[in-house]
């Protein structure tokens, strides 16, 4: 303990994400989908179809857009994204989910809530509301640092 503060923080909430994101990834094998490619198709769903651009997508998915190339370059070629070019700059390309994507989507969707109910099923409703406000809370302040 630190001044009364456990230090165990961030050791703890890394072993969760990789346990999450194992049992997750597990789920997803038959589907041929990845956790991060659900994540890049929940982002793109989530814009009611206006789409993203490449930077846009990179942020919020916590990544950068190196990585993100690489895996908007999968996605396409599997057919589950499109990306067009955008109306107020040539350089830059809004992605889109494809109807493929979409089929995608809700049949990975079953499995995320299905990891999601198993890994919350010890917490009340209330308790899993707070957990959720404290960790965007959390995030909500590191991005605040990080500028």
């Amino acid at each position: 303990m630190d001044n009364g503060k456990p230090n165990c923080f961030p050791a703890v909430l890394r072993s969760t994400w990789f346990g999450l994101n194992k049992i997750f990834r597990n789920k997803l094998k038959s589907l041929s989908i990845t956790p991060v490619q659900y994540t890049v198709l929940r982002c793109l769903i989530e814009t009611k179809g206006e789409g993203l651009n490449q930077t846009e997508l990179a942020d919020v998915i916590f990544s950068n857009k190196n990585n993100t190339s690489s895996i908007l370059r999968r996605m396409e070629k599997n057919g589950y994204i499109l990306r067009a070019q955008a109306r107020y700059d040539q350089r830059e390309n809004i992605i889109s989910v494809t109807s493929k994507g979409k089929s995608l989507f809700k049949s990975a969707q079953k499995h995320a809530f299905e990891v999601r109910g198993e890994a919350f099923s010890f917490l009340t409703p209330t308790d899993e509301i707070n957990f959720c406000s404290s960790l965007q809370k959390i995030n909500s302040k590191l991005k605040k640092l990080q500028n």
